[in-house]
């Protein structure tokens, strides 16, 4: 039987420097984890500073057993490039058994 997992919620700037340490870029660049486009739309008006057409989109990657290992949210321009700092933005990670997520309340 699975492990119950653990919720914590830690700030944007924490989950980022976790999102970094445990090289979830590389494993994604790598496709060691498979992506789930989750969401994908065009905002309305664009972001400040992105393209006509950048499309808004939150992706889940998973490792090889299925498991749920990121979420993240990208602003993909029409040229394929990332936009905004041009990296993902990490929205929560499982390490283990724990689940790391943004704390929203700062944004209230």
């Amino acid at each position: 039987m699975a492990s119950p997992l653990t919720f914590v919620s830690v700030s944007k700037d924490d989950l980022r420097e976790m999102f970094n340490s445990a090289a979830f870029q590389r494993r994604i660049t790598s496709r060691e984890l498979r992506p789930k486009l989750l969401a994908d739309s065009v905002p309305t008006p664009t972001p400040v500073g992105e393209p006509v057409g950048t499309h808004s989109q939150t992706i889940a990657y998973h490792d090889g057993r299925g498991k749920r290992i990121a979420t993240v949210h990208q602003y993909l321009r029409p040229d394929g490039t990332i936009g905004a700092s041009g990296r993902q933005d990490p929205k929560a990670i499982r390490l283990g058994d724990v689940v790391y997520y943004i704390d929203l309340a700062h944004m209230f």
